[in-house]
């Protein structure tokens, strides 16, 4: 960091926080494009784990109900 020997004047400590204003906006914006597209994310996943579930719970039933047939268990 640079280190300051003189102070600075009102333009100087003016442009100075408007490039602080200017970068903490972006930051801002970044962070809710980072936020939203996480909860985007999080409800994808969310609805692949309800589906791998569902299919699971398919399986299990496609298999035991195989599995009494072929020992001649009707539901």
């Amino acid at each position: 960091m640079t280190q300051i020997t003189e102070p600075l004047n009102q333009e100087e400590l003016l442009l100075i926080l408007n490039q602080l204003n200017t970068k903490i906006s972006e930051m801002i914006q970044i962070n809710g494009v980072r936020h939203t597209l996480l909860e985007k994310r999080i409800q994808e996943l969310e609805q692949f784990q309800c589906e791998y579930k569902t299919a699971q719970e398919y399986e299990r039933d496609r298999t035991s109900q195989s599995t009494g047939d072929s020992l001649g268990i009707h539901s």
